[in-house]
């Protein structure tokens, strides 16, 4: 009983640090306007490149069992070689890819949890955990490059440093609450982190 109780206390130290790492990153992505703007694309695209090989690692544990996990993977392979923030040419281009990317990332996501719903073993548990908790932290960096391109045009400039100083203040208020939360409703917290940076990327979109 002691091992177990150990246990689950480390799994929800390691996940609200790293929750409280993922609060912390976008907050200092918020301040891109101090950062090349394709500077800040090459960094974000070897992110989501590391995260996505992550996938394709989970997901080939997968494929023996289920000609659906077959076509997803194909899917996830297809997709990281479509992958074009880096090398995108001028503000108009990157905001294309930005969305493009961020849409058939969410498209995926929904397909791999649908089929999923009655998977139980382990690495069904891996990959919808990886998709559920991890890939909106990447989808709103996503968000953050794709209104960051529009600072170009001055009539955003105002908006977007307003919704800045907001998100900021937002990312702080979830970092406490990670910090805080009781330990058994911590899953609770989870699912709320993760639907608060989807609605904060659906008002930059």
């Amino acid at each position: 009983m002691g091992t177990t109780e150990n246990k689950n206390q480390t799994n929800e130290r390691t996940w609200k640090e790293a929750w409280k790492t993922r609060l912390d990153t976008l907050r200092v992505k918020l301040e891109l306007g101090k950062m090349d703007l394709h500077e800040g694309a090459d960094e974000l695209e070897k992110e989501v490149r590391a995260y996505l090989a992550k996938m394709q690692a989970q997901m080939a544990f997968l494929v023996e069992k289920n000609p659906k996990a077959l076509e997803l993977k194909a899917r996830l392979d297809e997709m990281i070689l479509q992958i074009n923030l880096g090398k995108a040419e001028g503000r108009d281009m990157l905001e294309r890819e930005t969305r493009k990317l961020r849409d058939r990332l969410h498209a995926w996501k929904w397909d791999v949890l649908d089929w999923l719903a009655e998977e139980v073993d382990e690495h069904a548990n891996n990959v919808r955990d990886a998709l559920e908790n991890e890939l909106e932290f990447y989808t709103a960096q996503l968000e953050l490059l794709n209104v960051r391109a529009h600072l170009g045009k001055n009539d955003a400039r105002d908006t977007w440093e307003d919704l800045r100083k907001k998100l900021d203040v937002k990312l702080q208020e979830l970092r406490n609450k990670v910090e805080t939360k009781a330990e058994e409703r911590w899953d609770d917290t989870k699912q709320d982190l993760a639907t608060q940076l989807r609605k904060w990327a659906d008002r930059l979109g």
